[in-house]
């Protein structure tokens, strides 16, 4: 296996985009949350596990502001096995309704 640097693996990933064949669907596997497959030269990217994943942890951590990084990301796995597949799709539906367009944020501004 060849040892890549850093900018001709991103030139690579660049270029496999530029390519096409990406569609982003719906992924449903009984057993994990996927978050992508590749068949052949078509990829899939599925939006739904990180997103469910990312607004659980963050609205835990509005909520329940004390709680530890750790433990809140231990409730968020929990929620989302518990949630499933429906559950996941329905907290995904409503946060499409509610999100709204942002800029992008820095870090190094946060409060």
């Amino acid at each position: 296996m060849p040892h890549l640097s850093l900018p001709e693996l991103a030139d690579i990933v660049r270029n496999e985009i530029k390519q096409g064949q990406i569609t982003e669907a719906y992924i449903h596997d009984p057993a994990f949350f996927v978050a992508g497959m590749t068949e052949g030269q078509r990829v899939t990217i599925n939006p739904v596990p990180d997103t469910a994943d990312v607004c659980i942890h963050e609205m835990l951590h509005r909520h329940f502001p004390h709680w530890s990084e750790s433990y809140v990301r231990l409730r968020t796995r929990a929620l989302l096995r518990y949630l499933g597949d429906d559950g996941i799709r329905r907290l995904c539906r409503l946060y499409d309704k509610v999100k709204k367009p942002g800029r992008a944020k820095s870090m190094e501004d946060a409060g």
